[in-house]
């Protein structure tokens, strides 16, 4: 029989042999384990260091699988980088003999200048791969470039990018007729592309399917399958990041890969997420990582911090309090009314199809909730995805009657793409756990795992619930506190000190570390 690997990693194959022409006796079992290995980069910018060299600054190709290394020298007054961050992997471990944490960092474009290598890296004649996570700030050209590479008269060439008129990301070849330039493109679908949101981009050549396959938060996400005329080349030109030849990125770029050879479905999801755990470069293999996956705070608002305003590098904004129904207690955060109290602010901040992990601190007031029916939902955050609808929410379902003690449980919801008017969303909750209602803060917790495809939520560390959820809606809009946009959303009863929102899935170890993990089991009776 014949049997290959599906992934990338270490395997086991057992095996017992039988006596067809004897006794039919069966033999003890033998093994043997081997190893598939994982594709080698073809260069690596983790962009975790840029220093000052002869020639300039330079970010070092960190990629451990040849003796060739390609730097990218950073060209320009608008192409920055700084120690302080911020990058795809948030706040990383210390590396090897260090002690001191990190931030992760990446390059910011301006959507003038670049980075380049000194000579091509991608064997473009032949199947090759690239892939970065990206941090779109602004759609305004007809088309923003995160890295490309062509010949030096700009008359072939590839590039990785965000196009305008569908607001997607795409992969084009390009290369040119006597008609003029053309483009052979992959694009994703309509709207796929979110901005001021952390985004898994990669494209492929397979030269043996004679295919350009696009990838979204390692999901696949449309391919085109070239004409005779369409088929790449080789080019002679840099690898350059943040630009090519007709269009510049405005935004952050962050974990540069490229290789060259085409790389699999199975294996482009691993590197869509950071749970390979090495931030610092490294060929490792994901399926022996061990450890949290990395993650980016990408907003972060306090009650005790100006009114609730974004401590978060990228700068959210304060939260808008409602007109009335909110006030701000020094012991318990912001105060809801659970009749029109609320907070907005401006959103999305995520990428929804891919990884991330919800935290807020509430204190519900079981008081107030005596006179709520059962099944009264008291939403404490969720995304707006248009008039009348949400991507998702975080909530406290009161499980008792009008007048008894009050018990209840906490909530997850998604809704499924396409959403519809009325829709129900698929829900993760703790109703398990339905005599366990907090009178005093409590951190709740929700984590969407894109790898697996899974909904959990949490109270602390503790898992209350799970689903499989696959069919993820992008949120647009408003980013509710205490409310929300869908017919569902009650009024929060109590009060929310902080909430927190984070690119990446976190695990029930990192989410331990995440606010007040005290669990009271005392119930309110009127």
């Amino acid at each position: 029989m014949r049997a290959t690997p599906k992934a990338y990693g270490a395997y086991n194959i057992y095996a017992r042999a039988k006596d067809s022409v004897g006794t039919g006796r069966i033999s003890e079992e033998a093994s043997e384990r081997f190893y598939v290995a994982v594709p080698k980069e073809a260069g690596l910018w983790d962009m975790n260091l840029v220093v000052q060299s002869g020639v300039g600054r330079i970010a070092p190709d960190s990629n451990p699988s040849g003796t060739t290394k390609n730097p990218l020298s950073l060209h320009g007054w608008a192409t920055t980088w700084s120690e302080d961050g911020p990058g795809r992997a948030g706040k990383m471990p210390p590396p090897a003999g260090e002690v001191q944490e990190r931030m992760d960092t990446s390059l910011t474009f301006s959507g003038v200048e670049h980075a380049q290598t000194a000579a091509k890296v991608l064997t473009t004649a032949s199947s090759f791969s690239v892939s970065a996570w990206v941090y779109l700030k602004d759609g305004e050209s007809p088309a923003r470039a995160i890295l490309s590479q062509f010949n030096a008269d700009n008359s072939a060439g590839v590039d990785l990018r965000y196009q305008r008129a569908q607001n997607t990301w795409g992969m084009c070849w390009s290369y040119t007729t006597v008609e003029g330039r053309k483009c052979a493109t992959v694009l994703g679908p309509d709207n796929a592309a979110i901005k001021n949101a952390w985004t898994h981009v990669a494209g492929v050549y397979d030269s043996s399917a004679n295919k350009l396959i696009l990838y979204i938060n390692g999901r696949f996400a449309g391919e085109r399958v070239l004409t005779a005329a369409e088929k790449p080349q080789t080019t002679g030109g840099p690898l350059v990041v943040g630009k090519s030849p007709f269009y510049a990125f405005n935004g952050l770029v962050d974990e540069v890969r490229v290789w060259n050879q085409a790389i699999d479905a199975d294996f482009m999801l691993t590197r869509a997420t950071y749970a390979d755990r090495n931030p610092y470069g490294g060929n490792e293999d994901p399926s022996e990582a061990t450890g949290g996956s990395l993650v980016s705070l990408v907003g972060s608002w306090d009650a005790s911090i100006a009114g609730m305003a974004d401590q978060s590098y990228f700068g959210r904004g304060t939260l808008q309090k409602s007109a009335s129904g909110v006030s701000f207690d020094n012991q318990r955060g912001m105060v809801m009314d659970g009749a029109s109290g609320s907070l907005t602010g401006a959103g999305p901040f995520l990428d929804e199809t891919g990884s991330f992990t919800l935290s807020a601190i509430v204190d519900v007031d079981l008081a107030d909730l005596i006179d709520k029916p059962a099944g009264h939902q008291a939403r404490i955050m969720g995304q707006s995805a248009g008039p009348g609808q949400s991507s998702w929410a975080l909530w406290f379902v009161k499980k008792s009657g009008v007048g008894e003690p009050v018990a209840g449980y906490w909530a997850v919801g998604r809704w499924e793409k396409p959403i519809l008017a009325g829709a129900e969303p698929q829900v993760a909750d703790e109703d398990a756990f339905s005599e366990q209602a907090s009178v005093d803060q409590t951190t709740v917790n929700a984590v969407y795992d894109s790898i697996n495809q899974k909904l959990t939520v949490f109270e602390g560390s503790d898992e209350r619930g799970s689903i499989t959820f696959t069919k993820p809606v992008q949120g647009s809009g408003s980013f509710y506190v205490g409310w929300g946009a869908d017919s569902q959303a009650g009024r929060f009863d109590g009060a929310i000190q902080k909430v927190q929102l984070w690119a990446g899935a976190m695990d029930a170890t990192q989410l331990s570390g995440i606010g007040q993990l005290t669990q009271l089991n005392e119930v309110v009776t009127p």
